[in-house]
């Protein structure tokens, strides 16, 4: 999204995606988290977050980027995890998350892979895949371009080791010949897997 004249951009905030009011609160549907806007009353998937503990910016088109990691965790038979989100987007997707400031991208990694999946993986064991900006990859704060730091790391848990956190509602091990195929994934999980498969099996 482009951020509008009216946000002050160096004060961190809450804002309705439709009318842009901080009258903005959590509430919950089908288990799933969306966005109330005491003002307008209308609910969203979304709101816009200034957020200056993680590393944003706005380029000199007004659109709003977020920096993030995601890793893509393979079993010893290729199959890749992936967690069906409680929150925006609502569909399978990467361990991922944003990066905060003063973190490095391997830390934020590793990070994100035990918040969400529960799972212990050491540093030594995660692989850069590549670094690459995703214009068209929208966010539960605001943001539709991302600077992704892609990593894969291997794992022999068992799937009785997944143990999600309140972002997901349930995990999956996709077999990489299929995943393309699901309506049911993200933007981001569909072009890491259909364009640097290569790089990570």
């Amino acid at each position: 999204m482009k951020i509008p004249p009216s946000i002050n951009r160096t004060t961190e905030g809450q804002y309705c995606l439709h009318c842009y009011s901080t009258k903005v609160e959590r509430a919950f549907k089908d288990g799933k988290t969306y966005y109330f806007c005491g003002d307008c009353q209308n609910t969203n998937e979304r709101s816009l977050v200034i957020d200056n503990s993680i590393n944003w910016w706005v380029d000199n088109e007004n659109n709003y980027w977020h920096e993030s990691v995601g890793v893509v965790i393979l079993n010893n038979k290729n199959e890749l995890l992936a967690i069906m989100r409680t929150i925006y987007p609502f569909a399978y997707s990467l361990p991922a998350g944003h990066l905060e400031k003063g973190e490095e991208p391997l830390t934020a990694a590793q990070r994100e892979v035990k918040e969400e999946v529960g799972i212990n993986i050491p540093k030594e064991s995660f692989k850069l895949i590549q670094e690459f900006q995703l214009p068209g990859d929208s966010c539960r704060r605001g943001g539709d371009h991302h600077l992704w730091h892609l990593y894969s790391a291997k794992t022999n848990h068992s799937a009785n080791a997944v143990k999600l956190n309140d972002e997901a509602s349930g995990f999956r091990w996709f077999n990489l010949d299929e995943i393309t195929s699901s309506d049911d994934i993200t933007y981001p999980l569909r072009y890491i897997v259909e364009n640097l498969r290569n790089k990570f099996i």
